[in-house]
């Protein structure tokens, strides 16, 4: 052998054996007995083979030996967990991960904690195997194929179909020693089969003749601990023990079976709980032993409960016990003989129950606080005498139940009648008979407080402050009773203090001889009589505005008072502050009430006065005013400087207008421009300036005189822009009147055209006037005409057939620069449409214009030969391609023939194959041509067509193997049909197509038919098998999440749920929960798991969740809950009462988590309305109940009215006043105070009725004296006017109305109240003033005035005249102005002369002269002349027709 190794013939395979020689014969082969042991020969009822003829590894003869593997592929268990790395123990165990540390010594019971507590740990025999000795050896191996012969047994034990395992662990611990001395043997193999979705477990035992090491006790390896056989699922998780955790033997345990099988155990490792077989015949419930009853006593000295732990059953079952509950929760409280029930079942949900007893007893005594003493008090404050009362004493018990029980003494609940001291003895104990003693004496003390009655005061506060001294003499004053039912003459004491202004609460304290008190509060009234001081601000200056008027924003007066801070007065009488006032001095009074209904004055006055500048606006537009035509002197360049009255305004008028720059009025100055400065003055000295630019324009246009000229027209030009020596050449004369050089111009963009053509010149001077005068220009044509022939020769090809041509020589043009209508003659060649051979020509062409000028051209003509010769060809030529591996063939072909028109042509080949050439299956094109002498070519096309004949190649695969879908119960035809099911495809010249069915497959065969094609439609076909096999586990569901309830007797309940469902994509076998059984479970949530296993043997599992809940709600105990409110009275003065009531309290079958109370504690202070209380209770499943009563607090106490006399001053723009509401005082707040008067309260003293209601309905009512004033003046608003003087006397009466525009008051007031400071009888006199200010005054009942002033301004000026008929109207003064003088019936455009006549029509001078009467009116100014009678009169020019004249008269002032 080699490395140690040899190789027998089977099946005995030997581990570093002595090798014989190869040639030695097997039969000739001596080995020792312990190699002999190494080969397979034990023969093991339950075992899988081992040894190394099965394939097995052997541990080496190492004690304490392990070693990791790694199995095919994953393997579930505990439903969400898997492994693939385990780890072999020579100690009789296996474990997913690595191997942990012996401890030493066999662990004694399952399952395991600490070091040993692996997720998963098989352990058929652990304990200490020594295998140092050489007695026995450790076989392992894995398997990855698919399918076992024992797949079988599996699902017959566990009922199912299906499983086919593909990942297997066999490890054999054969014939294996114990630790230390002893020779007895033990054979025993763990066995694991598994697919992705199952793994099972199978423990197989030979012979077992030792249990435990001497490590672990033994002796030759009995007695002792013995070996843990079974399953450890990790900590808390779950196992499964063979020996009952020592309760049966390992020789038992070997001999027996859960499969049928002698020494063989199988378990399901695949969910959360370990899943046993049940196959054999019997099919009794579960069986344990019950722990025996418990006694325990309270935890801790505050608990009434204690923690008690009870020992699990030892439990036994012939098919496996997968489920157990309890029927207890943990503490138990104190009570006596509670049962506690065990309830098991087995895989078939067969039940087993039993029931044991718990008692908890209570050692805890309750607590006492023992006083030295107890008070005897006095409960009736009208008697001296005691009541011995033991309610105080304050107990506490872990149980929550105390009973107090008098031994000695004074009787609780008794009268005391003498004063002293008295013994008595008690003692406290609870339910479970726990007590502690108590030994006191009762005191009787008087604890009853006296009785005490107090009336209210009135006091007035002095002038120099808010507040009252104490009286001395109060109490004996406001006390009326007081009364003690021990102490004859209680002590009466009050805290003096001072009583400020309002209401005061004092407090009166009487105190009896043990120190028990009682206080009354009276209430002191404390008026205030004391008027404020008030302090007008000094005289008060104000600026009108554009108005003529000033808004009156008056300071305010400063206040004081002796009681209150923060007083503001009113306007008694004068103007309100903003009221918009005229100029003038106004006086104020200001009027101030405090609180208490007193009041006070002062006074000022308030001036307005002009302090605004004028504004002036200078005539003309933009700062520019122009002369008017009538002032310049014609023919000259001198204007005569006439300015017009500017335009201004001022807030108050009577402005003057001065000139202060610039050449004076009505002087002569030369045209040109001059800048000129005018101020304007008003009647407060404010004054503005304007300054403006007085431009007298130049009119008069320049005089000249024009020439005629001529031009040549440019060579090819029929046209001549205008030359720019035009002007020079034109001009003979040019003069004006105040520029010595005006400028010239012509429009230098005209275009001269031949003979006359008439130009303008336009002459401009410095002033911009405009004159004209118009030139003759001639030009002349000198240019010759322009003939054209095509620029290219002609040429034309021979007639089809022939050597022979016609030609056209096309159009010859000839163009002119003046004349359009030349025509070009030919002079010379041939003529269009002759019929010519092949050859060149000239034809010659002449043109002349109208003015004697000529010019010519030719035309070069050729005639050519284009006829292309003509190649006979055939259309299409046809060959097959029969080679299998060749896509086309050799073709043969004769060249065509080829004629031309004129010459003998030879055909031949351009592209294309040559005769005999290779062409591949397909098309080609041969294209022929031929050439003639003159180069033209003749051309045509063979297209070639080679097919093909030769059949496509394709084998398919006899069978493909496929998954089934997870949806149904077959499979789509596979995508990858070509991949997977066809091969050797091929074709001379390529396939083309590929077809065949796509139907769905059903599960088993399914056979399809594929056909090739190649391009030519050849074809060729074959048959394959496609196996579809499912693999694809079931769906399982499990009942939906569900909700019990408890009993209402306690805290858990019953539970029923239905089986699982499933659903595949072919058929479903089963479908069970693995770990629930119907009954009582606890309040809370619980889980179920289920697995469904389909036909196929693939399964799934599911879970569910119920929960179990207590609905039952709290309910009340030894206190009911109050059905009426609970009532009492506020206390006096006050919004609120102390209450005393008892809470209610409730209970719970499961015990409360929450009792609470939202309001006030019994005794508080309760708010006067109703108090909504709640207790609010819970238990620990949410379960909740309240207790709603209200505590109902009554207010009987009426609201107090401060009904002393008032002043009351109206409201800006108000004849009256409404009622002002009193102030009202209430304890607990005013609803409403409300009167029956009706409508405002008129000036002067009224009584007004009032009652209040406070917010509870008690009413209090007075009658209030309330005197109305009235202090505001009138408002007048003035206007300012401008009256004519009329004739005969040139005076104006002015009606006292026309000089306000508005006159109001807060009360009725009419016209008649307003009168003038002056008459109103305007006349010359008062035009030497431009304007008179009137003031008027208007008085209104009260005695309130109003002034304001108007402007009289006198007109001076005369009237529009807008009627252009005779009439006459009067002026004052040696200047006017007419303005706007329209005259209808003129049109636009005309020109006017306007003069001026006596009044006999006699003309006196021109006020105008060729005047352009564009609009239709004009502004005449007459001056230097005296008064009397004239005429204006207005003429045409170039016309007799004058229009109407007017009559005006002029007269001076007075």
């Amino acid at each position: 052998g080699q490395s140690g190794r040899c190789f027998l013939n089977p099946p005995c395979v030997c581990f570093l054996c002595p090798c014989p020689p190869k040639k030695m014969k097997a039969s000739k082969i001596v080995l020792s007995a312990v190699l002999l042991a190494l080969c397979v020969g034990i023969s093991e009822q339950a075992f899988a083979p081992f040894g190394l003829a099965a394939g097995d590894s052997a541990a080496p003869f190492v004690d304490e030996f392990n070693v990791a593997v790694t199995l095919p592929r994953p393997a579930v268990f505990r439903s969400v967990q898997s492994f693939q790395d385990v780890s072999i123990n020579m100690n009789g165990y296996v474990v997913n991960g690595t191997v942990p540390t012996y401890p030493g010594t066999t662990p004694r019971n399952l399952p395991f904690t600490g070091a040993l507590a692996y997720d998963l740990f098989l352990a058929p025999f652990l304990a200490n195997v020594d295998n140092a000795k050489g007695g026995g050896n450790l076989f392992y191996r894995v398997e990855g194929s698919t399918g076992d012969s024992f797949d079988s047994t599996l699902n017959t034990l566990f009922s199912r179909t299906g499983f086919v395992s593909n990942n297997r662990l066999f490890v054999t611990w054969d014939k294996v020693n114990h630790q230390g001395t002893g020779t007895k043997e033990n054979t025993f193999q763990i066995a694991l089969y598994a697919n992705a979705t199952t793994t099972y477990v199978c423990y197989n035992y030979g012979a077992m003749t030792w249990e435990a090491a001497n490590t672990e006790g033994g002796s030759n390896g009995l007695g002792g601990s013995p070996g843990i056989m079974g399953i450890n699922y990790g900590n808390d998780q779950g196992f499964f023990s063979l020996t009952r955790n020592g309760a049966v033997s390992v020789a038992t345990v070997a001999g027996a079976s859960n499969t049928g099988v002698t020494g063989q155990y199988c378990t399901d490792i695949t969910g959360a709980n370990i899943v046993l077989p049940c196959s054999v015949a019997d099919r009794a419930p579960p069986t344990f032993v019950c722990p025996t009853n418990v006694t325990g006593i309270t935890t801790a000295f505050n608990r009434c409960d204690a923690d008690i732990t009870i020992a699990q059953p030892a439990f036994n079952d012939n098919c496996g016990v997968v489920a157990y509950r309890t029927g207890y929760t943990t503490p138990f409280p104190v009570s006596r003989n509670e049962e506690v029930q065990f309830t098991y079942a087995d895989t078939n949900r067969r039940t087993a129950s039993c029931v044991i007893t718990i008692e908890v007893l209570d050692i805890f005594a309750p607590t006492l606080t023992c006083p030295e003493t107890l008070t005897a008090g006095t409960p009736d404050p009208t008697q001296c005498r005691f009541l011995a009362s033991l309610n105080d004493i304050v107990t506490s018990d872990n149980c929550g139940v105390t009973i107090i029980t008098q031994l000695s003494g004074v009787q609780n609940g008794t009268f005391i009648e003498t004063p002293g001291t008295y013994g008595i003895t008690f003692e406290v104990s609870d339910n479970s008979g726990n007590s502690v003693p108590c030994s006191t004496s009762f005191v009787t003390q008087d604890t009853a407080a006296p009785l005490i009655d107090c009336a209210p005061l009135i006091l007035n506060a002095p002038v120099d402050s808010c507040s009252v001294p104490f009286p001395s003499n109060f109490i004996s004053t406001v006390v009326t009773r007081v009364q003690d039912n021990c102490d004859p003459l209680p002590n009466v004491t009050v805290v003096a203090r001072p009583l400020p202004k309002g209401t005061n609460f004092v407090d009166i304290t009487t105190k009896d001889a043990t120190g028990n008190q009682a206080v009354c509060t009276s209430v002191v009234t404390v008026d205030d009589r004391t008027a404020p001081v008030i302090t007008c601000p000094a005289n008060q200056l104000f600026v009108a505005d554009a108005s003529c008027k000033a808004t009156l924003n008056l300071a305010s007066p400063t206040i004081s008072d002796n009681c209150d801070s923060g007083l503001s007065a009113t306007i008694f009488s004068g103007p309100a502050s903003g009221t918009l006032a005229g100029l003038g001095t106004y006086p104020v009074t200001y009027l101030v009430s405090d609180s208490s209904a007193n009041s006070n004055t002062c006074r000022f006055n308030a001036t307005v006065e002009d302090r605004t500048v004028p504004t002036i606006t200078c005539p003309g537009t933009g700062g520019v005013y122009t002369a008017l035509d009538s002032d310049i002197t014609q023919g000259t360049c001198r204007v005569k400087v006439n300015i017009p009255t500017p335009v201004t305004s001022d807030n108050c008028g009577g402005i003057v207008i001065t000139q202060t720059a610039g050449p004076a009025n009505g002087t002569s100055v030369v045209l040109g421009s001059y800048s000129i400065t005018l101020r304007a003055t008003d009647i407060g000295k404010n004054f503005a300036e304007c300054t403006f630019t007085f431009v007298a324009p130049d009119k008069t246009a320049p005089a000249t005189i024009c020439n005629a000229v001529s031009y040549d027209a440019p060579p090819n030009e029929c046209t001549l822009p205008l030359p720019r020596l035009f002007i020079s050449d034109s001009i003979s004369f040019l003069r004006d009147n105040c520029d010595p050089a005006p400028t010239s111009s012509a429009d230098f963009g005209t275009i001269l055209e031949l003979n006359e053509n008439f130009v303008d010149i336009e002459f401009i001077d410095a002033s911009g006037n405009e004159d004209f005068c118009t030139s003759v220009v001639t030009l002349f044509d000198v240019t010759a005409p322009v003939i054209d022939c095509p620029p290219e020769p002609v040429e034309v090809s021979t007639l089809p057939g022939t050597c022979d041509g016609i030609f056209d020589l096309g159009e010859v043009t000839v163009f002119d620069n003046c004349d359009e209508n030349i025509s070009a003659i030919q002079t010379s060649g041939p003529q269009s449409g002759e019929n010519t051979g092949r050859g060149e020509f000239t034809a010659v062409f002449n043109a002349t214009d109208p003015s004697g000028n000529t010019a010519s051209c030719t035309i070069a003509v050729s005639v050519l030969d284009l006829e292309k010769p003509i190649v006979d060809c055939p259309t299409t030529l046809s060959f097959q391609s029969t080679s299998a591996n060749s896509c086309g063939t050799n073709i043969n072909y004769p060249l065509p023939d080829s004629t031309d028109n004129c010459d003998d042509v030879t055909t031949q080949i351009s592209t294309g194959p040559a005769s005999g050439a290779f062409v591949a299956v397909g098309t080609a094109t041969i294209n022929f041509f031929a050439t003639d002498t003159t180069s033209n070519t003749g051309t045509c096309s063979t297209a070639v067509t080679v097919t093909d004949a030769s059949n496509p190649r394709v084998t398919c695969a006899t069978k493909v193997d496929i998954d089934a879908s997870s949806s149904f119960c077959g499979a789509n035809f596979p995508a990858n049909f070509e991949d997977i099911a066809l091969s050797d495809i091929d074709d001379n010249c390529g396939v083309t197509d590929i077809s065949y069915s796509t139907p769905t497959l059903n599960v088993g065969d399914n056979f399809i038919t594929v056909t090739v094609t190649d391009a030519a439609g050849n074809s060729a076909s074959c048959t394959t098998n496609l196996f579809v096999t499912d693999n694809t586990d079931p769906d399982a569901t499990c009942p939906p999440t569900a909700t019990f309830y408890t009993k209402s007797t306690s805290c858990d309940g019953p539970v029923t749920l239905s089986n699982p469902t499933g659903t595949d994509n072919c058929a479903i076998d089963s479908a069970v929960f693995i770990d629930f059984i119907d009954g009582d479970y606890e309040v809370g949530s619980h889980t179920a798991n289920g697995l469904v296993t389909d036909t196929s043997g693939n399964t799934d599992s599911c879970s569910t969740s119920f929960t179990v809940v207590d609905d039952d709600s709290p309910v009340t105990d030894t206190v009911p809950c109050p059905s009426a409110p609970i009532t009492a009275l506020a206390a006096t003065g006050k919004c609120s009462a102390n209450v005393t009531f008892p809470l209610p309290n409730f209970k719970d079958n499961c015990g409360l988590t929450v009792n609470n109370y939202n309001s006030t504690a019994p005794g508080g202070t309760f708010p006067v309305g109703t108090t909504y209380a709640r207790v609010n209770v819970a238990d620990a499943a949410g379960n909740t109940n309240a207790c709603n009563f209200q505590v109902l607090v009554q207010d009987k106490q009426a609201p107090v009215i401060n009904c002393s006399a008032q002043n009351i001053v109206t409201a800006p723009n108000q004849c009256s006043s409404p009622p002002v509401t009193p102030p009202v005082t209430d304890n607990c707040g005013v609803s409403t105070i409300t009167t029956s008067f009706v409508g405002s309260l008129a000036i002067g003293l009224n009584s007004v009725p009032w009652t209040s209601t406070d917010i509870y309905g008690n009413t209090a009512t007075c009658n209030k004296p309330v005197t109305v004033l009235d202090n505001q003046p009138p408002t007048i608003v003035c206007k300012n006017i401008t009256v004519p003087l009329v004739s005969p006397n040139f005076a104006s009466t002015v009606p006292i109305g026309s000089l306000f525009s508005s006159l109001t008051d807060n009360c009725p007031i009419a016209a008649q109240n307003v009168v003038a400071n002056r008459t109103l009888l305007f006349g010359y006199d008062d035009t030497n003033t431009p304007a008179t200010f009137v003031r008027l005054t208007a008085t209104d009942a009260s005695g309130n005035n109003g002034t304001c002033v108007s402007r009289v301004t006198v007109s001076l000026s005369g009237s529009v005249i807008t009627d252009p008929t005779n009439g006459s109207v009067r002026f004052i003064g040696q200047s006017f102005t007419i303005r706007w003088f329209k005259l209808p019936g003129l049109s636009p455009s005309r020109r006017v002369d306007i003069w001026l006549a006596n009044n006999k029509g006699v003309f006196l001078k021109y006020l105008v002269r060729n005047y352009l009467f564009s609009n239709l009116q004009y502004a005449v100014t007459v001056t230097g002349v005296t008064s009397g009678f004239y005429q204006i009169h207005m003429i045409l020019q170039g016309s007799a027709t004058e229009v109407p004249f007017v009559t005006i008269e002029l007269r001076n002032r007075i």
